[in-house]
């Protein structure tokens, strides 16, 4: 991991993004970009044609305060560690950001907060980019404070090549826990099962990690439920996870893992599809 990009808006969490951003780039000897990315407040504007000349100066006042307040979350860290500027300017959020994040090996995303008075990107900005960047992204809570990340982490286990990538990618921090649990909820036959852990614990050992493994058994409660339980019960402060195992509109028809923990997180979340 040599470089991370962070997603600023304007909105109160772009602060909250950089610190947690600016620490990890301390920590790892990382790159540092802040990007913004935001809509222009005039395609959410019922009246915004109609209003003409006297709407127009208003919204770019507005789009201007969104980009100034996101200059100066970037700017507020700046004395940690060194931090690059861009600005995506008219492109539309999500393919502008995703055209970046092909280049970072992380990415620091911010859960969809539906309470915002002013939504400067759309409602799906987080799972469209990480499905189509393909890039790790650690998605951050709409609320509450981030402190550490990354001493006790929780790995979302179902030996599924999202879930592998996601382990990948959060190897680096993995390496500095205090404790790591890898937690499976499925049933398998027992002869495979002492076989896939042994080549895991390899993996891991190969990377300076040791981990804590359990296999749940299946049960009715949804997994994403039982993740974020179990995260809580381990004073988890990561998650681990791959994201979107089977095709999205099956997980927003029938529900799924990745659904219910973006939805209703209360802690860091590292993401992979």
């Amino acid at each position: 991991m040599r470089s991370v990009l962070v997603h600023v808006d304007g909105g109160a969490r772009s602060a909250v993004r950089m610190r947690v951003a600016a620490r990890l780039a301390h920590e790892e000897g990382l790159q540092l970009t802040a990007l913004f990315a935001a809509a222009p407040p005039l395609v959410d504007a019922p009246f915004g044609y109609s209003a003409g000349g006297m709407a127009t100066p208003l919204l770019e006042s507005v789009y201007r305060r969104w980009r100034d307040a996101a200059f100066d979350a970037a700017e507020s860290v700046s004395r940690t560690v060194p931090v690059a500027w861009a600005d995506l300017g008219p492109e539309a959020p999500v393919a502008g950001f995703v055209r970046q994040a092909l280049h970072a090996d992380l990415l620091v995303l911010g859960q969809h907060d539906p309470g915002e008075p002013q939504h400067a990107v759309p409602a799906g900005f987080v799972p469209a980019v990480l499905l189509a960047s393909g890039r790790p992204g650690l998605v951050l809570p709409r609320a509450g404070p981030v402190g550490t990340v990354g001493r006790r982490v929780l790995v979302a286990w179902n030996r599924s090549p999202p879930a592998l990538r996601a382990l990948s990618a959060a190897l680096p921090l993995l390496r500095h826990a205090e404790h790591v649990a890898i937690e499976e909820w499925a049933a398998h036959d027992d002869a495979a099962d002492a076989d896939a852990r042994e080549s895991l614990d390899a993996y891991l050992g190969a990377h300076g990690v040791t981990a804590a493994y359990r296999r749940h058994a299946a049960g009715r409660r949804p997994v994403g439920e039982r993740l974020l339980a179990r995260a809580g019960e381990l004073e988890a402060d990561l998650l681990v996870m791959g994201c979107y195992g089977r095709p999205r509109s099956l997980e927003w028809m029938l529900g799924g893992a990745t659904r219910t923990v973006l939805g209703r997180m209360a802690l860091p979340v590292l993401m992979c599809h």
